[in-house]
């Protein structure tokens, strides 16, 4: 009689770990690949957009009509297409998930906010960011915490360092008032003139210097970033108050002012006017308010608080590893 031997347990459970173990291996790399597809796709979405957007602006001359996704499609110069990572078509949903940013030439450079709030480091465990969107090559991203400076940064200083008067920065009607030279509000103020640059300008340097990575760019969030992230606007004080009353990004954590010094600076002046004069740069607090400052019922008179410098940079998007 031959002798019949079979698969002993232990031999059935290791049979069954090693399958295991390559489904795993399997399901990562499936994932791995789904996940490239979509992002691929969603570059084509980008680039189409802006492609989008020049011939928009080529025939219109308008940017109403060629700053959202909705707009480009209701006037004819976008045709329907699908949110690869949500399978979203409807155009108007569309605008909360590409960020159409203009440039002074008719070009424009598109960015997907619809993963915002990725956390990343560059440096270990320190100099940690969160995302705000990215475009078919480079990363929007808020650091993590404000810059530690000794002192809060206070209203005053985000007052110009090229001109002697604190009116341009205050003051509407002056011949060297913001609105003379950044246009009417709201419109985007960070720049050299700005104490609050240096500053920014610094921690840039870190970034390449000290830690050798290709920072395109480094400035200050804009407020009209919050809103398309979601943040609720600020709206007009109620029966004639200087304060403007708050909005809020409470659907966004990572938007909270965060480190020694709670809230932080956007970079635009509030198309707020009291008395005939814009006297107020968008803020966002600790509590997750949006609001104006200052808020005093003098409007600029009140310099004695201040904000954080929380920097938003621009990386190019290789090689980011996402926690």
């Amino acid at each position: 009689m031959k002798n019949k031997s079979g698969f002993t347990l232990i031999e059935l459970l290791a049979v069954i770990v090693v399958l295991a173990i390559i489904m795993v291996i399997a399901t990562i790399s499936i994932n791995r690949t789904i996940q490239k597809a979509r992002e691929d796709s969603n570059d084509v979405n980008l680039e189409m957009i802006e492609d989008a957007v020049l011939l928009c602006m080529s025939q219109e001359n308008d940017e109403n009509k060629c700053d959202t996704v909705s707009s480009l499609n209701t006037n004819g110069y976008l045709d329907d297409f699908e949110d690869p990572f949500t399978n979203e078509e409807d155009p108007q949903k569309l605008d909360k998930k590409y960020m159409i940013e203009m440039q002074e030439d008719g070009k424009s450079t598109v960015y997907y906010i619809g993963n915002a709030g990725k956390h990343f480091c560059l440096n270990g465990d320190s100099d940690c960011f969160y995302t705000i969107g990215y475009s078919s090559k480079t990363l929007l991203a808020l650091t993590e915490y404000n810059l530690n400076r000794s002192s809060r940064q206070a209203a005053s200083s985000f007052i110009a360092t090229k001109f002697s008067s604190s009116l341009y920065w205050q003051d509407s009607s002056a011949s060297n008032g913001m609105n003379k030279n950044y246009g009417d509000p709201p419109a985007y103020i960070y720049d050299s003139n700005s104490d609050i640059y240096n500053y920014v300008q610094q921690y840039k340097a870190h970034l390449e210097n000290d830690l050798g990575k290709d920072i395109i760019d480094a400035r200050l969030v804009k407020y009209e970033e919050l809103l398309a992230l979601g943040c609720t606007p600020v709206k007009e004080g109620t029966n004639g108050s200087a304060a403007a009353d708050k909005g809020s990004c409470k659907d966004y954590p990572f938007l909270t002012g965060r480190g020694q010094y709670g809230g932080f600076w956007t970079g635009t002046l509030s198309d707020y006017l009291y008395n005939g004069e814009y006297y107020y740069v968008y803020v966002v607090g600790s509590n997750m308010n949006l609001s104006t400052y200052p808020r005093g019922s003098t409007g600029a008179s009140d310099t004695s608080g201040g904000f954080g410098i929380r920097p938003l940079i621009e990386i190019k998007r290789d090689g980011i590893e996402f926690r």
